[in-house]
């Protein structure tokens, strides 16, 4: 190989943008004669994925490994450092029913995180959040961030997030190129790897850094590609009228989860009858809600609310919301009717809510692993190609500390990563079946005419 080493990561979303920079710092530092280049396939500007649109939910507690909140923190203080991160501190709330075993899950999770915390319920929870006003939930509630500390949770914005973390990687001297479509990585015969792009030009180098979610399958032939799957949950966004933003500043991020058997959704009697193949009426799935307040570029205040499941399986170039309005507007439908029966609060003041549709529609790209487990590791013979597909749902809020892991693997450097981190996301030991080609979504919901719920706003959407 060249003696200047050359990595090139694929992928300039989250976890691939703060690779580059974290890579760029790490070899500046130890006064290594590195060529970084970060390659993109859209255009600047254009996330995809989970890297797409202005705010996701950040915190300590959470249901997996401590490490994760771990992460989280220290990737608030290495944002907060770039003059990012956090854009709006705000509690988030994790409620349940009293019957539900997800909110033992969240007791012990805040526990394990260290975080700071309420115990929440009743009239508790209704004096402390009486615009909610909350019917018969209870649950945890955590902190605000306080960037002192880089503990508590927040809102954060992911494309800011994205094009800072470029700029400050451009600064170390990382080329960004972007509307570079890759076609495949492979092991190259003399060591190192092989990146084809889909010009034809081939690219050799020391490391490839492969972090692009899902489309890791059209890049990658190797089990662990075929393991990571896409999903899609729609999302609604509800309008705040301009009398009553003041009274929602301090809007705190709320999840709603709920097991298998009690979902809200799946398991309202409504829905349950006039869609009775839908999967997850299952009793061993669950159903989650998520919401926060998010602000457009014209100052304009929604309450943003998505659903972790149920989410339906999708293909990259299928837009399933233009594809499947029928899901959508079922949801949409029992979305605003799960906020008036548990969040009245809301529906009193915000008008769209009350009436039950949504002003705009957007969607909320997700990937997993089989176990829910994110994955960093080494592939192939030459232990040249790295895979980083910190998917599951934390990749936005532990992005720049990620990142760092990341490019200790682009550095040949993985032994200064702590042990209990490095077997967290290996693939020692990790079952990661092969998924067949030309998976779909399946079209499950047939929705009767007439449903009230979401108008597709098709200009909002755009394929992932």
């Amino acid at each position: 190989m060249a003696e200047k080493e050359k990595i090139v990561i694929i992928g300039g979303g989250l976890v691939g943008s703060a690779t580059a920079y974290q890579a760029a710092l790490l070899a500046k530092a130890e006064g290594r004669n590195v060529d970084i280049i970060l390659l993109e396939a859209g255009k600047k500007g254009e996330l995809r994925g989970g890297s797409d649109g202005e705010s996701r939910i950040t915190r300590e507690i959470t249901f997996e490994n401590p490490i994760y909140a771990e992460l989280a923190r220290e990737s608030n203080l290495i944002a907060d450092k770039l003059g990012i991160g956090i854009v709006r501190p705000a509690n988030v709330l994790i409620l349940g029913n009293d019957t539900d075993y997800i909110l033992k899950k969240a007791y012990a999770a805040a526990e394990k995180s260290n975080a700071k915390y309420d115990v929440v319920n009743g009239s508790l929870l209704e004096d402390q959040f009486p615009y909610l006003n909350p019917k018969g939930l209870q649950g945890v509630n955590e902190h605000a961030f306080n960037p002192k500390t880089g503990k508590g949770a927040g809102v954060l914005n992911p494309a800011l997030l994205v094009t800072r973390l470029q700029e400050a990687a451009a600064k170390l001297g990382v080329t960004i190129q972007h509307e570079a479509s890759v076609k495949k990585v492979t092991d190259a015969a003399d060591g190192g790897a092989t990146i084809t792009l889909k010009s034809g030009e081939t690219i050799n180098v020391d490391k490839a850094v492969v972090s692009v979610g899902a489309w890791a399958e059209h890049i990658l032939d190797h089990p662990v590609a075929r393991a990571v799957t896409p999903k899609m949950g729609p999302l609604f966004y509800y309008k705040v009228p301009e009398e009553m933003e003041e009274k929602f500043k301090n809007f705190p991020a709320l999840i709603y989860k709920l097991s298998g058997g009690a979902g809200f959704v799946a398991q309202h009697p409504d829905f349950v009858a006039r869609n009775p193949d839908f999967p997850l009426h299952d009793k061993n799935h669950s159903e989650g809600f998520y919401m926060m307040m998010e602000r457009d570029l014209d100052g304009t205040m929604w309450i943003k609310v998505g659903h972790s499941e149920p989410a339906m399986q999708v293909r990259h170039d299928v837009d399933v919301l233009s594809a499947n309005h029928k899901i959508a507007s079922a949801l949409g439908r029992f979305t605003a009717d799960f906020m008036r029966e548990f969040l009245p609060g809301l529906a009193e003041v915000i008008p769209s809510i009350k009436t039950g549709w949504a002003e705009k529609t957007g969607k909320g790209p997700m990937a997993f692993t089989p176990e829910d487990r994110p994955i960093i590791d080494t592939i192939g013979d030459n232990k040249a190609i790295v895979v980083a597909e910190f998917c599951n749902g934390g990749g936005a809020k532990t992005a720049c500390a990620v990142g760092e892991m990341v490019a200790h693997y682009a550095l040949g450097t993985p032994e200064r990563i702590p042990e209990n981190r490095r077997k967290e996301f290996s693939l020692e030991g990790r079952n990661l079946p092969a998924l067949p080609d030309g998976r779909e979504f399946s079209d499950v919901i047939t929705a009767p005419n007439g449903l009230r719920g979401v108008k597709l706003i098709r200009k909002n959407m755009k394929s992932i």
